[in-house]
């Protein structure tokens, strides 16, 4: 972070805007892998030779473990510092990846639906939180500017 000639901190520039496109498209593809599901459940029916019902677990387990682990997410996000939040949010998208990669290779569908539907799900609840709350460190001076953009451009591209 920049600190002007007066001394005090200049947080509305520099890394401020690498943290408000990280997050938005943190966001957005947090969005299209929902979607995903929706969009390749055919595909899971014929691949994976399950009923209706029981495909359909991959979506509703990412769903809600999702809603369940994000009150957890805002507790650590209270509780860390915001330097311990960037690690904790780092080492939760890097699982993400690994647990989303690792499905692709799985070929029964309780695989899939913990790996990519549970533990997809999780961090996604775990590193939501966290993730919004850093744009309200970096952005002091147009707070308001920063957020109305990713509370109302994000949702367009989903």
């Amino acid at each position: 972070m920049e600190t002007s000639s007066a001394g005090s901190r200049d947080v509305d520039s520099g890394w401020s805007w690498v943290i408000l496109i990280s997050v938005f498209l943190w966001n957005c593809l947090e969005a299209s892998t929902i979607n995903l599901v929706g969009v390749l459940y055919v595909e899971f029916l014929e691949y994976f030779q399950g009923g209706t019902i029981a495909t359909s677990w991959i979506g509703f387990s990412w769903s809600i473990s999702m809603v369940l682990l994000s009150p957890v997410g805002g507790y650590l996000k209270d509780r860390c510092s915001f330097d311990q939040l960037r690690v904790v949010l780092s080492v939760c998208l890097i699982l993400q990846s690994i647990g989303v990669a690792t499905a692709g290779y799985i070929s029964r569908l309780t695989g899939a639906i913990l790996l990519f539907g549970i533990s997809g799900g999780a961090v996604v609840g775990l590193v939501g939180p966290g993730a919004i709350s850093l744009l309200g460190v970096y952005f002091i001076k147009h707070a308001e500017w920063h957020l109305q953009f990713y509370f109302v451009v994000q949702p367009l591209l989903r």
